[in-house]
């Protein structure tokens, strides 16, 4: 049964015998109801599904991080930050073969967009997290020093994030991510990236490596 929340003039939301109907970012959108199929998976299909299986876990994990970096690309279009992040990672963001298949950290995407990559960055350990800083060269692009960083710290082993979308102006060039206690003897996967202040596009995220546990300062 498909409803119809505008009224006769309005687009139907629900199934339609073999049709689905909603509406995703203001526009009506359509798609044939998935089928069972009856035949044994190829191992094409194993990886591609395991695949989607890893990355959908992950994603899940980081998700604010992720929506805020994905979700400009988002506007506009019939899709949301959820499908175009598992979209752009399909491809680097997992290593392995079918049945061993891991997050690929170095090549992994969290955030897209046009703005102006961090540039050189770097990220140390301090007493309660991790200290991010950038170089800030400036620029004629209005609004570009207001740009906010945003930071994100991953523990493989605990299956955990920590993470900022929101944190210091561009121009500021430093910032700290406050990490949780139990992450502070974990090793991180540690990510960088920037907003614009009126949260209309993003930078494309940088991976910043594999940070150690705390004991391992200096």
């Amino acid at each position: 049964m498909a409803l119809l929340p505008g009224g006769i003039l309005g687009g139907p939301n629900g199934t339609v015998g073999a049709v689905v109907t909603y509406q995703l970012n203001g526009q009506n959108v359509m798609r044939g109801k998935p089928r069972r199929s009856t035949k044994p998976p190829t191992l094409p299909q194993l990886q591609s599904r395991m695949e989607m299986g890893v990355l959908t876990l992950f994603i899940d994990k980081v998700k604010g991080f992720v929506k805020t970096g994905f979700s400009p690309l988002a506007m506009g279009t019939t899709r949301n930050y959820h499908n175009l992040a598992i979209g752009y990672n399909r491809s680097q963001g997992t290593t392995g073969n079918y049945p061993d298949i891991q997050i690929d950290f170095e090549h992994l995407m969290l955030s897209k967009g046009d703005l102006d990559m961090a540039a050189n960055p770097m990220v140390q350990r301090v007493e309660n997290g991790l200290k991010f800083t950038w170089d800030y060269p400036g620029s004629p692009v209005e609004g570009y020093g207001k740009d906010q960083v945003m930071m994100l710290a991953y523990s493989p082993r605990l299956n955990k994030s920590t993470f900022i979308d929101s944190g210091a102006r561009r121009e500021k060039k430093e910032d700290v991510l406050i990490l949780l206690p139990a992450m502070l003897q974990e090793q991180l996967e540690v990510y960088i990236s920037f907003v614009s202040n009126d949260r209309l596009n993003a930078a494309d995220s940088l991976y910043l490596g594999t940070v150690g546990p705390e004991e391992e300062m200096g």
